[in-house]
């Protein structure tokens, strides 16, 4: 099992890397590559393509919040030529980190805007600029009730959003009526 590493967090308490990408699955290394093998078997996944995704993650971790109200798996990205798995699609965006995140054990359903904010702050870091995508039909992969944030590499930005920070606790009242 992997050593676990402890992050604070103002909204969380705290978060803890109990496991890598391939300890959350519950399988040993070679477990995985011999599951990998038969689910790609009609694909004509290779060994050495399943031997590639194991790796891949087994440098993937699974954080927990201290509240057990969130599991994130984060993975740092790196564009590989010809790899149909890629999630980044340029080598210009290497460096990315891709957050899954679920709401813990499932049981509830929500999208708290904040609570992504924070933990994107938290895993990535508060300078870091990250997005949810809406892709195009042909590219939905729509799973598991998991949100993905794709948070660029260290000093890149898009060009669109506000560029000054204003943040209120309260809703307008105005906003809710009709």
């Amino acid at each position: 099992m992997s050593k676990c590493k402890l992050i604070k967090s103002e909204r969380f308490g705290s978060w803890e890397m109990r496991r890598n990408g391939i300890e959350q699955h519950n399988m040993k290394f070679k477990e995985l590559v011999e599951f990998i093998m038969d689910e790609g078997k009609a694909k004509g996944v290779t060994r050495k393509q399943a031997l590639e995704v194991a790796n891949d993650l087994r440098a993937s971790e699974c954080w927990y919040s201290e509240d057990d109200k969130y599991k994130v798996v984060k993975k740092t990205l790196y564009y590989k030529e010809g790899d149909p798995n890629n999630l980044i699609h340029n080598s210009s965006f290497d460096g990315s980190v891709w957050l899954s995140i679920r709401i813990s054990l499932g049981k509830e359903h929500l999208c708290d805007w904040r609570d992504f904010q924070e933990i994107k702050n938290d895993l990535v870091g508060r300078n870091r600029c990250a997005v949810e995508i809406y892709p195009p039909e042909s590219r939905v992969h729509d799973t598991d009730n998991v949100y993905h944030l794709w948070v660029f590499p260290d000093k890149q930005d898009i060009p669109i959003g506000w560029m000054m920070r204003d943040v209120s606790e309260h809703e307008s009242p105005y906003q809710r009526k009709f």
